[in-house]
């Protein structure tokens, strides 16, 4: 565990999940000053993890840590059971999650607000670069620019959530999946044109597993819902070498475009992402964000919320106004 000075107030948080963007977190706390890790929550056996940086304890204990965290941040896979177990923990803590399917947000706050109100909890959904970092983007160009049309493109990356939609198909030993513009609909984008979002981006899975099993995963993927379906879709499988050989790198674009005419005049404005790792800049937003939850549930908020509900001064430790 992080040593920090006493004497001095820290928010106290703790992780559930011990996959890539746990790790993540875990790394990224020393960024925080006023920020302190109780550990991490396992599925796993925890003797197995000998993680020096941090305390390891079984995730069927987390209820004994209750009084030891303000605010518990969430990394289960979007597509497995992020929801329903934050649903269940939001009676108990303070929740920040990275919850990405887009689809389902609206319905998975809805529920998760009456569990935290009823626990006198606050809860933050989906929060990460996209979506979080990236709504932000879309709310300010679709306010600031009303005239506009504004697209998201993502890629070309590898998407976190895509992969473990992956992973969690029966059968499927390791796999990963980059998504990719597609350079005539981007160039559109640019013009000013509307492009769905199937459009503009295909999907290129790499999959390990048994080969007689190739067939029926293919047609999984290609019909699982929120990740694949609609899309272009590729699907190679591969040898577990050259999985590790060619695709363990985290990497990740993401960019918002609004563009449009006011009179005969074309306006356009841009926001961009390039990431070395995908993991370690979420870890980075959702400890800013568990900065911002303590602080709105000290100030007596409730609930679910987004994080277009925070005001942006609460993101940030110590001054602001050098900002504007």
């Amino acid at each position: 565990m992080m040593k920090k000075p006493k004497g001095e107030f820290f928010i106290k948080i703790a992780v559930a999940g011990y996959g890539n963007l746990g790790k993540s977190i875990i790394g990224a706390v020393a960024n925080f000053p006023d920020i302190e890790l109780t550990g991490v929550f396992t599925r796993r056996d925890p003797k197995t993890i000998t993680d020096a940086r941090c305390s390891v304890f079984s995730f069927d204990d987390i209820l004994n840590y209750k009084k030891q965290i303000d605010v518990l941040i969430i990394t289960f896979g979007s597509s497995n059971d992020l929801e329903e177990n934050t649903i269940r923990l939001a009676e108990h803590f303070n929740t920040v999650d990275s919850f990405d399917m887009h689809n389902r947000i609206g319905k998975y706050r809805e529920r998760l607000n009456n569990v935290a109100g009823c626990g006198n909890h606050l809860s933050l959904v989906s929060t990460g670069w996209d979506p979080g970092l990236m709504s932000l983007a879309r709310l300010y160009f679709a306010s600031f620019m009303p005239y506009a049309n504004v697209t998201s493109i993502w890629g070309e990356g590898v998407s976190q959530g895509h992969s473990e939609a992956l992973r969690n198909i029966d059968g499927v030993k390791y796999a990963i999946q980059y998504t990719v513009p597609l350079a005539a609909s981007r160039e559109a984008a640019y013009r000013g044109e509307f492009v769905s979002a199937g459009e503009l981006h295909k999907r290129v899975c790499y999959v390990v597993c048994e080969k007689n099993d190739r067939k029926r995963i293919a047609e999984q993927i290609k019909n699982t819902e929120g990740y694949f379906r609609g899309y272009e879709t590729e699907i190679y499988f591969i040898t577990e070498d050259e999985f590790f050989e060619k695709h363990t790198r985290l990497y990740h674009k993401g960019e918002v475009i609004s563009v449009g005419k006011t009179g005969d005049n074309t306006q356009l404005a841009t926001f961009s992402l390039k990431l070395d790792s995908n993991p370690d800049f979420t870890a980075n937003i959702l400890l800013a964000s568990a900065r911002a939850v303590d602080r709105l549930h000290k100030e007596g908020a409730v609930g679910a919320i987004s994080i277009f509900d925070i005001p942006p001064r609460f993101f940030i430790h110590g001054e602001y106004g050098g900002m504007l």
